[in-house]
């Protein structure tokens, strides 16, 4: 089964092609690479298959559905981590999970249920920090080399410019 199928994506930018008949698929199980420099249209292809534009030419399918179009279902189903992820410089941390959820549509009483558990875990946290107790017994990870590679097969695909 195919997770992702591109066919012949263009995308242009007046005088500019920054994708030219790219065709490519992702069987699942499969692990994607894109790589290339700086130009070569690999964000491009990435919004294109995310559904955030549509493709001048071409067709995409991702879970059997059109990102364009179907943008809501494809989300509800797949995630993506930008690669540099940040919120508002103005946003507090307490107004982050409202903010988020309402942009995911996330209702009040969904809100509701997570914000008593931030808030019990909140209270908790402030409660340990007065009393001299460790807050965080967690360790922030150095580096990523050497980490095991994910399990699936490994497909890189070179785009150039």
């Amino acid at each position: 089964m195919s997770a992702a199928v591109c066919k012949d994506v263009t995308q242009r930018f007046g005088d500019l092609i920054a994708l030219d008949s790219v065709s490519l698929e992702v069987r699942t199980g499969e692990i994607l690479g894109i790589i290339g420099p700086n130009g070569a249209g690999k964000t491009t292809l990435l919004s294109r298959i995310e559904g955030l534009a549509k493709p001048t030419a071409g067709s995409i399918k991702v879970l059997g559905l059109n990102p364009s179009a179907d943008a809501h279902a494809l989300s509800l189903r797949t995630g993506v981590q930008p690669q540099q992820a940040a919120l508002p410089p103005r946003l507090k941390v307490g107004e982050a999970p409202e903010s988020l959820s309402e942009i995911e549509g996330v209702t009040e009483v969904e809100r509701g249920h997570s914000a008593t558990a931030s808030a019990s875990a909140s209270r908790e946290t402030a409660s340990r920090s007065t009393t001299g107790a460790r807050t965080s017994t967690a360790r922030p990870s150095r580096t990523t080399a050497g980490a095991e590679a994910p399990k699936g097969r490994f497909k890189p695909v070179r785009l150039a410019r």
